[in-house]
């Protein structure tokens, strides 16, 4: 039996009900200084009879896995109008590339329905990574809890504590055709640690491209009020096969926890990669509403 609580005013959208997501990330600290959450999960899914598009990324300081994947939908008892319960199950092995290796991992995905517009459930990623023609196994389970876009419209009466972990939906399209996902959670010193996916565009010259990007911000804190604003700027230096490169990348966040319990705002993130000689490459998300509930 799911519990009976439902929130008010929810309109009959069924687009808004098969749109669900959220994630995880972790109150411990990693990253240069502490400053960044140590791990972590992202996912989104869009249902439609019984099956799923789904984005989902998850990681760690040695451990990631991003892409997008199919998945199996049950109906289950218990939902009302457009907050469905249902059940969602995936498996598929995704080969992710970056500054940290080459990841090659079994991913796995159950969720199954906690309340109306509610699904909890665990992400599980298991393989290698290959950095420098050096392999180590890479392993993380994280539990997730996601919201569906009806439920976050019409949030009823939720947790008000500004260090709650909170999950839900950024206004941004990301393959395969589901919206971003965000999650925020607090830590002992007060302040809040946050991650999130959204889609970036980059031009260098005449050239233009696009992907999907999971950006994880550095921690910041929330006003008396439940406002907040922050901004990170970080210069990275490094050596490429073409030079020295020089990349600026800045990322905000702002907006207010409201007395429903839910953080509302916006997000941006953009960078500069210089190198002597040839274009400079520009890529930015735009500022973009974002709106997550209390997980709990």
């Amino acid at each position: 039996m799911l519990p009976a609580t439902v929130p008010a005013n929810a309109s009959a959208d069924f687009a808004s009900a098969n749109t669900w997501t959220g994630g995880t990330t972790a109150a411990q600290r990693g990253g240069p200084g502490g400053d960044f959450a140590a791990r972590g999960a992202l996912v989104s899914i869009v249902t439609g009879g019984t099956r799923a598009r789904i984005a989902v990324s998850v990681r760690s300081l040695r451990c990631v896995a991003n892409g997008t994947m199919r998945g199996t939908v049950v109906a289950r008892p218990g939902g009302t109008g457009d907050l469905l319960a249902i059940e969602v199950r995936a498996r598929r092995t995704l080969t992710t590339n970056g500054t940290y290796g080459r990841a090659r991992s079994r991913v796995t995905l159950e969720l199954t329905p906690a309340a109306p517009g509610k699904l909890i459930g665990t992400v599980r990623a298991r393989g290698r990574v290959t950095l420098n023609g050096r392999s180590r196994p890479c392993s993380m389970r994280e539990t997730v809890t996601l919201r569906s876009r009806a439920a976050l419209a019409a949030p009823g009466a939720l947790a008000t504590d500004p260090l709650a972990p909170r999950v839900g939906l950024v206004e941004s399209r990301i393959a395969p055709r589901v919206p971003g996902a965000i999650a925020l959670t607090g830590r002992r010193d007060g302040t809040v640690h946050g991650f999130w996916f959204a889609h970036q565009t980059c031009r260098s010259g005449t050239k233009r491209s696009a992907a999907d990007l999971v950006n994880v911000i550095e921690r910041f804190r929330i006003r008396a009020d439940g406002s907040f604003r922050h901004r990170e700027v970080s210069i990275i230096r490094r050596r490429v096969p073409e030079g020295r490169s020089r990349v600026r990348f800045v990322a905000t966040i702002s907006g207010r926890i409201g007395a429903d319990g839910v953080a509302r705002g916006r997000i941006a993130v953009q960078s500069r990669d210089r190198v002597a000689g040839f274009d400079d490459l520009v890529c930015r998300t735009p500022s973009t509403a974002f709106t997550a509930a209390p997980a709990a």
